[in-house]
């Protein structure tokens, strides 16, 4: 809506968008060959386990894990996501141990990690975690990357959350960006 008149953009025509061209983490960058993702494993491993952006991953603090009776991390709580919103977001089941190696042994509000590097390709790992969660709910394959999704083709139950999880609460986002 601008400047509060709806009718104003109706003659505006908005270029229809495909998936075939969309490119943002599909495939390798020119900053890619710039960063070594082994000098990084740990927080690599740490974000495949809870998909957070980058800046919610640096505000995290160790005392924002919430683990359960064993020990191990079940919860991540982020105090202000995008759009300045709180969530919780679970721990990718098996990636536990990730999520412990970062923060065991460290004060409750030490913050978990001091920097990202900036060639650090989050979101493709955000994307990462979003399909092996999608899967781990639905007891799925992904839907297929080309043509147009019927309700039959996906989980709609397990979309939804996993949309919450990465906080967007939009089927149409996960559905277009991180599932095909």
């Amino acid at each position: 809506m601008f400047f509060q008149n709806r009718g104003l953009a109706a003659t505006a025509i908005l270029p229809v968008r495909k998936t075939h061209h969309i490119r943002r983490s599909r495939g390798t960058a020119a900053q890619d060959k710039e960063f070594q993702p082994l000098n990084w494993q740990r927080e690599i491993n740490f974000l495949k386990g809870c998909g957070l952006r980058r800046m919610e991953a640096l505000r995290l603090l160790v005392r924002d894990i919430k683990c359960d009776a064993r020990g191990l991390p079940r919860i991540v709580y982020v105090a202000q996501g995008k759009g300045g919103k709180e969530r919780n977001v679970p721990v990718l089941p098996g990636r536990e141990h990730d999520i412990l190696a970062v923060i065991q042994g460290r004060g409750q509000e030490e913050r978990v990690f001091a920097r990202l590097p900036v060639r650090l390709d989050v979101h493709a790992i955000r994307r990462e975690y979003a399909q092996a969660y999608y899967q781990f709910l639905s007891g799925r394959e992904l839907p297929c990357l080309t043509g147009r999704l019927t309700p039959g083709d996906y989980d709609e139950r397990a979309v939804l959350e996993v949309s919450r999880y990465l906080g967007h609460n939009r089927k149409d986002v996960i559905l277009r960006h991180y599932l095909r």
